[in-house]
């Protein structure tokens, strides 16, 4: 169940910053980037959004990789008392 949550996860975040990329070279940015120096809230919304979704959905499906997909049952009886 985590693998698939991650690789969508990953998959999200690199659109974002797909388009948190073209937000920075819009003809907006250019100019609040000419005025104030700094490109404009929504393309680096975009980017950090982008980036921690890709980071949080590499670890998911690295750590879904290493856990074992079924528990084993003990020995004995079926249930603690």
């Amino acid at each position: 169940m985590r693998a698939p949550l991650g690789i969508s996860l990953t998959a999200g975040g690199a659109v974002l910053i797909w388009l948190g990329l073209r937000a920075s070279d819009s003809f907006a940015s250019g100019v609040t980037r000419l005025f104030s120096g700094s490109p404009t809230k929504e393309s680096v919304l975009l980017l950090s959004a982008g980036a921690a979704a890709s980071a949080a959905g590499l670890w998911l499906v690295l750590t879904a990789a290493r856990r074992p997909r079924f528990r084993r049952r003990r020995r004995g009886r079926s249930r603690p008392r």
